[in-house]
């Protein structure tokens, strides 16, 4: 059975850290200006390289030519949407104190699957539409993010780590199962951001559960 990992008791004020999402944001912002600066420059001399050929033959580029020029085009823009969704995810900026529970754990589960694969695991979602938390994005972002990393450091290679999202009762629930008998040091650590939000977090070895009040 579920149960709330030990730790503090609930009379004790959780620990806060509003610093860190702020730094976070500053450290995205500039790994994505570093990392765009050769992007763009790269972008630019493709197309000014592409337009002299053309202009000094004559005619337009040549098809095998032509076909690589789009390839390099393509690379560039599948990695600058790599780092924008990165950036969004990691660092997010939407204001308000309400998240959509779901779109923030699809993000996750595309954000780790690299991770994921390069540890022989598999995830496998079963996330319901719109669960609407009242939370604050960044904490959201937060609690998915180290949810799921737990689960990527504790469970075996060839294994299946399961999240999945659903409305129960008054609550959104985020439930990641994987085939760990592991310690609850991530559900300790996740506690003080949920219940800061009126949430919980229960835990039992390869099941974890953040549940957070719907909005």
């Amino acid at each position: 059975m579920l149960a709330a990992p030990a730790g503090p008791s609930r009379s004790e004020p959780a620990p806060e850290d509003p610093d860190v999402h702020d730094a976070l944001a500053v450290l995205v912002d500039g790994m994505q200006h570093d990392a765009r600066n050769p992007l763009n420059a790269v972008a630019i001399h493709l197309e000014v390289l592409a337009e002299r050929v053309r202009r000094e033959s004559g005619a337009p580029l040549p098809p095998a030519m032509e076909k690589s020029v789009q390839a390099i085009r393509g690379q560039i823009q599948r990695v600058d949407a790599i780092l924008r969704a990165f950036g969004d995810f990691i660092a997010p900026r939407a204001a308000g104190e309400e998240a959509d529970l779901s779109a923030v754990a699809h993000k996750a589960v595309a954000v780790l699957g690299h991770e994921a694969r390069r540890r022989r695991l598999v995830f496998r979602s079963s996330i319901e539409g719109l669960v609407t938390v009242r939370a604050a994005g960044a904490q959201v972002h937060e609690l998915v993010l180290l949810a799921l990393l737990g689960a990527l450091g504790s469970a075996p290679g060839g294994t299946e780590i399961r999240v999945a999202v659903r409305k129960e009762g008054a609550e959104g629930v985020l439930r990641v199962e994987d085939a760990s008998r592991g310690e609850a040091g991530v559900a300790r650590r996740l506690r003080p951001a949920a219940e800061r939000h009126g949430g919980r977090v229960l835990w039992e070895p390869g099941c974890l559960e953040v549940c957070l009040p719907l909005a």
